[in-house]
């Protein structure tokens, strides 16, 4: 398990450096994707189909294409952590929002609904939220997260 941790966080490192600028609730996701992609691509007898809450064929389809689903949240973190730069920070705040709806809460759809309907939503789906909470913490613990 150690391996993957560290697996985990040296990937997190080298794509996206420090995940301290971001909110901790942000944090925490990406550092569970980024679990979840090292865990699905590594062999998974070492650690047992149930290590996240996920049996494999779940993971599996949650990853299908894994390096597009990986590639796809790089490029969301590094957009999101640019736009935290601009003066007005609704935008910032809001795409912060947008994406744990799509990628914690897995609100279906996130893109077409308004901001109320998704989070309206999300309290439906906080119970299916399948993380282990303060992961970027465990991953760096001299964050300030």
């Amino acid at each position: 398990m150690q391996e993957l941790l560290n697996r985990c966080r040296n990937d997190i490192q080298q794509d996206l450096g420090s995940l301290d600028d971001l909110p901790k609730e942000l944090a925490d996701t990406v550092s569970n994707l980024y679990l979840n992609f090292h865990y699905l691509i590594s062999d998974p007898q070492p650690y047992g189909s149930e290590l996240l809450g996920y049996d494999l064929e779940k993971l599996h389809k949650l990853y299908i294409d894994s390096n597009l689903a990986k590639i796809r949240v790089d490029a969301a973190v590094e957009i999101i952590k640019q736009l935290r730069n601009l003066e007005n920070n609704n935008l910032y705040n809001y795409s912060v929002v947008l994406f744990l709806d799509i990628y914690k809460y897995r609100i279906r759809k996130a893109l077409k609904k308004s901001a109320l309907r998704r989070r309206i939503e999300r309290f439906f789906y906080k119970s299916k939220v399948q993380e282990i909470p303060n992961l970027s913490s465990i991953l760096n613990p001299t964050s300030s997260n």
